[in-house]
């Protein structure tokens, strides 16, 4: 049973990483775009090389 627990919490991990890395990404055309875009203070987000990153 404890095994069992153990595999579906690595799973329920992973496929939360993965999710995190797909929205991590945003496909833009300009900064507008990425207003909804959350980063943490005191960084912003801008759109860089067509995806929304968080820069300072």
């Amino acid at each position: 049973m404890a095994k069992t627990l153990k595999v579906v919490y690595t799973v329920i991990l992973l496929v939360s990483l993965f999710l995190l890395l797909i929205a991590a990404t945003k496909p833009c055309q300009s900064d507008k775009d990425c207003k909804k875009f959350a980063c943490r203070k005191p960084k912003v987000p801008k759109c860089i090389n067509g995806f929304c990153k968080c820069v300072r």
